[in-house]
């Protein structure tokens, strides 16, 4: 059984890290959670979840929404 060792991200956007070293982020559309890609050279290593998109750029992607959604929370504070 895996099991959670860390969990982080926004509710829009939460990547759960387990104890057999996957790591996983939550789909919002679909309701489920999804396997992300092994960190290169590591054995093991999972398919990209779209060969035709780059890990570089979803990682890049998902770090730009994450930090519109900072920049929208601490604007909304005023």
């Amino acid at each position: 059984m895996r099991n959670v060792v860390q969990i982080t991200g926004t509710l829009e956007a939460l990547v759960a890290l387990c104890d057999d070293g996957t790591m996983w982020s939550f789909n919002q559309v679909l309701h489920t959670w999804l396997q992300l890609p092994s960190v290169p050279g590591q054995p093991d290593t999972a398919r990209p979840l779209d060969p035709d998109v780059s890990h570089d750029r979803v990682a890049l992607e998902r770090q730009e929404r994450t930090q519109q959604d900072r920049r929208e929370r601490f604007e909304g504070r005023s």
